[in-house]
């Protein structure tokens, strides 16, 4: 064979290649190699055995799919370079079966491993993004409050109207969701869209001149205070949370009843909490949406059935909502 076209057959050399096969034919122990090799044979023991070591995560469930689906296209290569061996008469022999084996067996560790640590490296990264997200937007809303005495941002509303229809509108112009609330931020220019959009949502917010509320549903990222009431709370009122990863308890003109009322945001729940910004501007890792005091951030007070027209029990309740 053409070690330029198969460069691999340099990886291990004669006398590595010899005590490999001498240990998979011994269930790799050293003692069973022989004298002359057995110094060999005991370092290559110690570093395969290196492998016992490393912290193991859950292999995935088609693992043994995978291997097989390996095992078949390195049986069709051996084939191919049998082949290629029977019309050429020069050339040294490339890897044996035992080695590609071996090697495919490697390779599938170290990949079961990486991936759970990449995938959750990029999950941290995300959630720190996020609550950067969430200082810029605590960054809006104070300087909304102080153009504004001190309120947090919202339209005029009819009592009992249904908050849960997003991007719908009365005849009038009042809202009938609750988002429209915060995308006062947006749409004053206190706030750009990446400030409202978690890095976990793939829907990137595209403004146009006429557009006074997200999209729809899809696009919102963050629940907002509701602000469907007569006596709204205040930024430099007593501290309440405002604005939190997305509550998964409503839907557009649904609520969800099959999920607990203590369940996560979707946007990190794999990390095991979300990111909450309170009043006085301090974002929170939260491992829960039920907050320290006992408010659950999903729902108010008292209640646990919802028609999309309910308001917090009182002014400094906590109900956040998309």
């Amino acid at each position: 064979m053409n070690d330029q076209k198969h460069p691999q057959s340099d990886l291990l050399c004669p006398d590595d290649r010899a005590v490999l096969d001498a240990l998979l034919e011994c269930d790799f122990n050293p003692d069973g190699v022989a004298a002359e090799h057995a110094d060999r044979a005991r370092r290559i023991a110690q570093l395969c055995g290196l492998l016992e070591h490393l912290p193991a995560a859950d292999p995935p469930e088609d693992l043994a799919d995978r291997t097989l689906a390996h095992i078949e296209r390195a049986r069709q290569q051996e084939r191919f370079t049998q082949q290629i061996q029977s019309l050429s008469a020069s050339g040294e022999p490339g890897w044996r079966w035992r080695e590609v084996v071996a090697v495919a067996a490697m390779l599938l560790i170290g990949v079961s491993l990486l991936l759970p640590m990449l995938k959750q490296s990029h999950q941290a990264a995300e959630q720190y993004r996020c609550r950067n997200n969430l200082a810029a937007a605590g960054t809006a809303f104070g300087s909304y409050a102080n153009d504004n005495r001190s309120q947090l941002p919202a339209l005029r509303t009819h009592a009992g109207q249904a908050w849960w229809h997003v991007n719908q509108f009365n005849d009038d112009g009042t809202p009938r969701s609750n988002s429209a609330h915060v995308f006062l931020l947006i749409r004053s220019g206190y706030a750009k869209p990446e400030a409202l959009h978690c890095p976990s949502n793939s829907k990137i917010l595209r403004l146009t001149a006429d557009l006074r509320d997200f999209p729809d549903y899809d696009h919102i990222s963050y629940s907002y205070q509701n602000m469907f009431t007569e006596r709204r709370p205040t930024l430099h009122g007593p501290t309440i949370a405002v604005l939190t990863d997305k509550n998964p308890l409503f839907q557009p003109g649904t609520y969800r009843r099959d999920l607990p009322a203590t369940k996560l945001s979707d946007n990190h729940a794999d990390l095991g909490g979300q990111n909450v910004l309170l009043t006085n501007r301090q974002v929170i890792w939260n491992p829960s949406p039920v907050l320290s005091n006992g408010d659950n951030l999903w729902q108010i007070r008292g209640r646990t059935d919802y028609e999309g027209n309910e308001t917090p029990a009182e002014w400094f309740d906590s109900f956040l909502v998309p």
